[in-house]
Order: structure tokens, then sequence, then C-alpha cells
């Protein structure tokens, strides 16, 4: 069930909470995550407002590494609204900071995002490498939540294919972290 009143209470009570301390990287991470929560409810000229001030924000305030978080988040909320082009610009910034700033945690995080950016728009051609890339990078650093969802970005690939063995064994793998984690929990 969602709670879309407690949601915005929350919001705009982080925002003011970070708002008298001006412009700053703190206010550019808190506007970028608003606006991907609110990209899910129809609130979308108030998110857009968000993204963009964060990518402001970010920009004059931030740190390379903490811009490409804020740049890929934004690029999250533009997944979400379907702004494919724009959505894979502000990843593969993301991505290229990542990458000169050796954020391993970010950069798995990133590779997955810009893959399913690829895959919504049906470029499984473009995503399945990213998320082969991701699941190793994950892999080899035990970042086990990006592990996760390489596995489930695979196995949509391979069923987007019609390759159902592939899908199946990619999604099976998986199945048991995700009953085991979601439950364990709660």
């Amino acid at each position: 069930r969602s709670d879309v009143a407690g949601l915005l209470d929350m919001a705009l009570r982080s925002l003011n909470v970070i708002e008298p301390a001006g412009p700053c990287k703190e206010a550019a991470r808190v506007y970028s995550l608003v606006a991907v929560l609110f990209s899910t409810v129809p609130l979308h000229g108030v998110c857009r407002r968000w993204a963009d001030h964060a990518l402001v924000l970010a920009a004059a305030h931030c740190s390379p590494g903490e811009l490409g978080f804020v740049e890929s988040r934004v690029g999250v909320y533009e997944i979400h609204t379907a702004r494919w082009p724009q959505a894979v610009a502000l990843l593969r910034s993301s991505l290229d900071r990542s990458r000169a700033f050796g954020e391993r945690r970010m950069l798995a995080e990133v590779l997955v995002v810009l893959g399913n950016a690829h895959l919504y728009e049906g470029r499984i051609d473009l995503a399945q490498p990213l998320f082969e890339e991701a699941r190793d990078l994950a892999r080899a650093n035990d970042i086990v939540q990006v592990v996760s969802w390489t596995d489930i970005s695979v196995g949509s690939c391979e069923m987007r294919r019609g390759a159902w063995p592939q899908a199946l064994a990619a999604l099976d793998g998986i199945a048991d972290w995700i009953y085991r984690n979601a439950t364990e929990n709660w």
C-alpha cells in the first residue's frame, strides 16, 4: 500500500531541513532522491523541477563523484518518464565519473541502471554487455545487492530474446537469495 501523503510529508520535511543550508551537495542529493521518489506518483511537474534543480546544485557544489551520484539518480527519474536520450546521457556521464574516480559500487549500480534504460527502450544488444560487466564487477567486489540486480536483468534480456532456458537459469539462481532477503528482513 502506498502512502502518498506520508511520502510527500517526508520529502517536504527533508527539503525544509536542507534548504536553510543553502545551495550545497547535500541539497543536490535530497532533490535528486525526492524527484525519483515522486516520479512514481502523478507529480511530474514538481519532479521535473526537483530533478533540474538537483543537477544545477550538483554542478555548482558537488565533487565530480558526488555529481555522478546525482546524475545517476536523475537518470533513474528520466527512465521513469521514458525520456531515454536524457536518461542515457546522464547515466553515461555518471558512468564516466564513476570510472574516473574508481567508485566501484557506484559504477556497478550505474551499469545496471544504464543497462535497464537500454532494455526498456528495446536495445538488448546494448543492455546485455552492461549487465554482464556490472555482474562481474559486483561479484569481484562482493556487492551482493548489485549481483542480484544483474541476475534479474540478464534474465529479463533472455526472456525478451525468447531464450527461456537461459532466462530461467539466470532467474532461478537468484530466486532463493531474493526470498531469503525479502523475508528475513521483515
